[in-house]
């Protein structure tokens, strides 16, 4: 029985939709897919990432940052209608402690809101909640203890949980070293709209599988030199998270082939879900 893969779990200053705010129209072309792996001559692990990822000065809240709720809170689908009970009725309250990545921000009637992601949802919704509530702060800034030392270890980056690789990294290039494992699994997405979502190819870094990569530059190793059903190896790989492609995804039911339903207009929560994904640029053989 084929089960859903969640994915790693999403450039940051990129638009994202706004629920009653306006739109995100596409102004190009995914690039097409290659057919083959990438090789760089000489493995180095000493370029990776291009700046220190920890940030410096008062923590606050913003786009593309994370934060720790304070208080129970209800989402909303809309701040502008903030009591249509109808347009609501979807999102269930969010608990103390919880926490959530910061996809938008809006000021309706005097009040401060914050589009959050808090999990996954199949339908690609966003819910919006207020920054204070009855004078009292609902949102406390996070920011998370980032790894410093490179190349990461896919261990390490798994560790860190998917918002707050894409928080600490954004689209920065990343090395990584360890054992590749790529094989043709039938997956179930609940995302499509970018081309590195293959649901006929599938490759995890990690003797746990412990990040789940995507991209033609990783899922080639199953085509070349000749087609396998499997196949593992020891690599150096680098890529990035937060892909420029994710601003096409969209949300699509279960069970649904990515590229039956072209050319949808991109959904929130699937935008977030796909810049969180692993996208490989290139990879060398270290065996």
């Amino acid at each position: 029985m084929p089960r859903p893969r969640w994915v790693w779990l999403p450039t940051l200053a990129a638009a994202i939709t706004l629920i009653g705010c306006g739109s995100l129209t596409p102004t190009r072309t995914p690039p097409e897919r290659t057919a083959e792996a990438t090789e760089v001559p000489t493995p180095s692990a000493d370029s990776s990432p291009t700046s220190s990822p920890t940030p410096s000065g008062e923590l606050t809240l913003h786009v593309d940052g994370m934060a720790t709720l304070n208080r129970k809170v209800d989402q909303i689908a809309d701040p502008e209608h903030p009591n249509d009970f109808k347009d609501n009725r979807d999102f269930q309250p969010i608990g103390p402690g919880t926490r959530v990545f910061l996809t938008a921000q809006a000021t309706r009637r005097n009040t401060i809101y914050w589009q959050v992601s808090a999990g996954s949802r199949a339908d690609g919704k966003l819910g919006w909640i207020p920054e204070v509530a009855g004078e009292e702060a609902v949102l406390e800034p996070f920011q998370p203890d980032c790894p410093t030392e490179f190349p990461l270890t896919p261990s390490s980056l798994s560790g860190l949980g998917r918002f707050e690789a894409l928080t600490c990294f954004a689209d920065s290039e990343l090395t990584l070293i360890g054992t590749v494992t790529c094989t043709r699994p039938t997956i179930e997405y609940a995302v499509s709209g970018a081309s590195f979502v293959d649901a006929n190819r599938s490759c995890d870094m990690g003797e746990a599988g412990d990040v789940h990569l995507y991209g033609d530059a990783v899922t080639a190793l199953l085509e070349a030199p000749t087609p396998v059903q499997s196949f593992t190896g020891r690599f150096l790989v680098r890529g990035h998270f937060d892909d420029p492609e994710a601003q096409f995804c969209y949300s699509i039911p279960f069970g649904t082939p990515p590229s039956t339903t072209p050319n949808q207009p991109p959904h929130p929560g699937a935008v977030v879900r796909c810049r969180q994904m692993f996208i490989v640029s290139t990879v060398t053989r270290m065996d």
